[in-house]
């Protein structure tokens, strides 16, 4: 779930996060979230992280051979990394960029804050999993 929650950041990231607001005769324009602000970069890397992470999950939940404490760095690695991006986003969810007044926000800024906190989510059932079962 990590890793399928960190591509869905990385791709809201790339989708449109804000609208203009102008009447007509002005057509709005969408600027997607990395066009938009530095904040989106770094949860852009966060979400990369977090599927990174997860998909090594995967793999070291499917292995027997993997130490726990490997799966348990993996979690927090995803905890962390997701957490980040989820206060990123939810940064640029209440603080729109300059010039706010004209803009509105768009779908994308929404499936990044969704993903972003599904994948902490994940995170912490990792960590608590492995922590109950050691």
């Amino acid at each position: 779930m990590a890793a399928a929650c960190g591509l869905l950041v990385v791709i809201g990231v790339l989708l449109p996060w804000y609208a203009t607001n102008l009447g007509e005769p002005f057509s709005p324009e969408t600027t997607t979230g990395w066009d938009a602000t530095t904040a989106a970069k770094l949860a852009l890397a966060c979400g990369a992280l977090t599927a990174v992470a997860g998909a090594l999950s995967v793999l070291a939940l499917r292995g027997r051979y993997w130490d726990p404490v490997v799966v348990r760095f993996l979690g927090w690695m995803i905890a962390v990394a997701a957490g980040a991006a989820l206060a990123l986003v939810t940064f640029r969810t209440l603080v729109k960029p300059e010039p706010a007044e004209f803009l509105s926000r768009e779908a994308g800024i929404y499936l990044a804050l969704a993903a972003a906190a599904l994948a902490l989510i994940a995170g912490i059932a990792q960590i608590t999993a492995r922590e109950q079962g050691s």
